[in-house]
């Protein structure tokens, strides 16, 4: 399974993660039915156990002390708050061995929500020259202290609902967050990398599965560079 990390001494926790992926994208086709979140919890819970199981190595419990002192990762996106000129790629056709790349420009402005800590909702809106096309999108960051893990909801101006959450953390300045979705009709995952590159650069990249997380098809690339204020 592409998104487990793992050493050489964490084979058999690789292997046990990959027969639950198989499993939870079986599962997905069978529970599709019921549209609800049953589905989208299990799967959604054995990916992230299984990715934050290999990706982390065992490490005892910190002090008191040590916890006071360290960050819980609520403050984690304070890297975009500003506002951003923006280059997106996207995949026109998307899982069919597409290259039918569109580009676009535009602005992002992400704005910190003061009175939730750590908080934030970001504005996009860019177009093409090459198709004509107009993305407005919607995003909001949401912070589990108990989990230290975020959650990001994501909407557009053409649907107005809310797409299931990305949930995931960073380390090291590198953010990875899953969700279970469908596309055209099929189960999928999918997957954010979120990089912040330096003090005025950033990016993110998000990609498809559908074969239980084995092989990842990017399809959309952001990367914002800040505007001077």
């Amino acid at each position: 399974m592409a998104l487990i990390r793992t050493t050489q001494d964490g084979t058999a926790t690789l292997e046990k993660c990959n027969r639950a992926a198989a499993f939870t994208y079986g599962f997905g086709r069978i529970l599709r039915p019921l549209q609800g979140a049953v589905c989208f919890g299990v799967g959604l819970s054995i990916m992230l156990h299984c990715s934050l199981a290999t990706a982390q190595q065992p490490t005892q419990m910190p002090s008191k002390a040590q916890s006071d002192i360290s960050t819980d990762g609520r403050h984690d996106f304070d890297f975009e708050v500003g506002n951003w000129s923006a280059h997106v790629k996207t995949l026109g056709h998307r899982l069919s061995n597409s290259a039918d790349w569109d580009e676009f420009s535009g602005v992002v402005t992400t704005r910190a929500l003061p009175k939730l800590e750590g908080w934030n909702e970001s504005e996009m809106q860019i177009d093409s020259q090459k198709s004509g096309k107009h993305i407005q999108l919607l995003a909001v960051r949401t912070f589990n202290p108990s989990t230290r893990q975020w959650s990001i909801y994501g909407t557009s101006i053409k649907t107005g609902v809310f797409d299931p959450p990305m949930i995931g953390q960073f380390q090291k300045g590198r953010g990875e967050f899953y969700s279970l979705d469908t596309w055209e009709g099929r189960p999928i995952f999918v997957r954010f990398i979120w990089q912040r590159v330096d003090a005025n650069h950033t990016r993110l990249e998000q990609a498809y599965s559908d074969d239980g997380g084995k092989t990842w098809e990017t399809n959309w690339i952001y990367e914002g560079e800040r505007q001077p204020n």
